[in-house]
Formats: structure tokens, C-alpha cells, sequence
């Protein structure tokens, strides 16, 4: 149960007052793309660790470390899975822990975009960036209904456990088919929940008229622009250091 609660934490919004929440979105996601890009560039560990740790200081001055930090507690399984199985079939330490920082750094990326940006903030951003408005009002219904059908789900969960339902005991099998029943009821409580807002949406005249007027708008300031130059400039400095700078190969017992 704390499982899903915790996962989902590291990629809710949270309404506080921080630089990195005044920024406009667009430049966010750029942000985040630009440390998605150099992390997929990079391949050796000492690279990904140095990009990592520059993260860092993002989320303390977002003030979202703890929210991420809970969050990170399980994503770590995730993590060390990837990394037993790069042992596995590579059998290469400096690989896997790349692979391993590689994945907390693309989640750490858009944890920071999600944890920052309003969801309505993420509508409007999508229509700037030319997205139907159809698409993107489905995209953030579906941001704004993760939480949601997470919390719901931890509640059927331990209702399940007020009636005594025990989920953990037995075999791994016996296990996943005592889950069935609740992975029924959340699919038939969300096919619910969207067939009420589909008929609230054809209840307002959704989409009758194509254009459309917000209640507020998107401005790029001095210090969005600056993000976004600086967030070019890194992906340009990776692109050099990833050929020209020579970077140190972790090994342990030969591997």
C-alpha cells in the first residue's frame, strides 16, 4: 500500500512557492529534457554520477527533496533490479551502474517537472505547443486522475484487510491471483469515473465551439529563456565531454 502511495507522491504536484514553480512550464520540460538527452549520452558511471549530483540542488531549491526522497525509496527496487540484470547479461560493474544512474536521472528529471508544474500549466503548455486541445485535455485528465485511482486503490486494498483477506501469504502465484479481484474493482471503478465525466463533458458542450479562450496565459520571462540557453549549453558541453574528455572506467575484480 505504501508502495503505489509513495511512487506516485514523487510525481503529484505540490503547490509551493519555490523559483523552480515560477518558471513556465515550456521551460521545465526543456530543463528536463536536456538532462534526459545528456543522460542517454553518457555511458560511463563517473558521468552519470556527476549528472545525477547536479540534480540535487534542483529539488532543495524546489523544496520537493522530501517528496522525491520518498518516492526514491521505491524506485531503488526498480533500480537494482536493472542493475542485476546488466550484471547478468553484461557482466560489466561500470555498465550496470551507469544503466542503474541512468534511470534514477530520467525519473529524477521529469519527478522535478511533474512535482512542479500545475496541471493545468501542462494544458496550456500543450496548446502553445500546437497539441489539439482534445489530446491535451485528455493528457492532463489522466495526470490529474493517477493520484486518484492510486489512493482508491490503497483504500480497496485495506478494506481487503478489514475483512481479513490476507494478501501477502502463500506462494508467488497464489499471491498475484488474490490481487485479481482488486485489479477488477479499480478498472471498473476507473471505466466508472470516466463515463461520468464523459457525460459531464457532453453535458457542457465539450468541443462545440473550436475556439477556445483561457482564463490565463503563458508568459516566458528573463529567467525562463536563460534556463532554457543554459540547458542547450549543457547538452553541447556533454556532446564535447562525451568525445574529447577522457572519463575513468569503475572496476572491481576485473569486471
Amino acid at each position: 500500500m505504501a508502495f503505489i502511495t509513495d511512487l506516485v507522491t514523487g510525481f503529484t504536484f505540490r503547490k509551493i512557492q519555490s523559483p523552480i514553480h515560477r518558471l513556465d512550464p515550456r521551460s521545465k520540460l526543456i530543463i528536463a529534457i536536456s538532462f534526459s538527452v545528456i543522460s542517454l549520452l553518457f555511458t560511463r558511471f563517473v558521468q552519470l554520477l556527476a549528472l545525477f549530483l547536479c540534480m540535487i540542488p534542483l529539488l532543495f531549491v524546489a523544496k520537493v527533496h522530501r517528496l522525491w526522497i520518498k518516492s526514491l525509496k521505491r524506485l531503488v527496487l526498480f533500480a537494482v533490479l536493472i542493475f542485476a540484470v546488466d550484471m547478468l547479461f553484461y557482466w560489466n560493474l561500470d555498465l550496470s551502474l551507469a544503466m542503474t544512474l541512468r534511470f534514477l536521472t530520467l525519473t529524477t528529471a521529469f519527478s522535478i517537472f511533474f512535482l512542479t508544474t500545475l496541471p493545468d500549466e501542462l494544458g496550456l503548455m500543450l496548446e502553445k505547443m500546437h497539441v489539439p486541445y482534445d489530446i491535451s485535455f485528455a493528457f492532463v485528465g489522466s495526470v490529474r486522475f493517477v493520484p486518484i485511482i492510486a489512493n482508491e486503490t490503497v483504500q480497496i486494498i485495506e478494506s481487503h484487510h478489514a475483512r481479513g483477506f490476507e494478501l501477502k501469504k502463500g506462494g508467488l502465484l497464489k499471491r498475484l491471483r488474490r490481487y485479481v479481484p482488486i485489479i477488477v474493482t479499480v478498472i471498473v471503478n476507473a471505466i466508472k469515473r470516466s463515463n461520468e465525466l464523459a457525460e459531464s463533458l457532453e453535458s457542457k458542450a465539450f468541443g462545440a465551439k473550436k475556439e477556445r479562450v483561457n482564463l490565463y496565459e503563458l508568459r516566458m520571462r528573463v529567467w525562463d529563456y536563460l534556463c532554457i540557453v543554459l540547458a542547450i549549453a549543457a547538452i553541447v558541453a556533454a556532446f564535447y565531454i562525451n568525445s574529447l574528455v577522457p572519463v575513468p572506467t569503475v572496476r572491481i575484480w576485473g569486471l
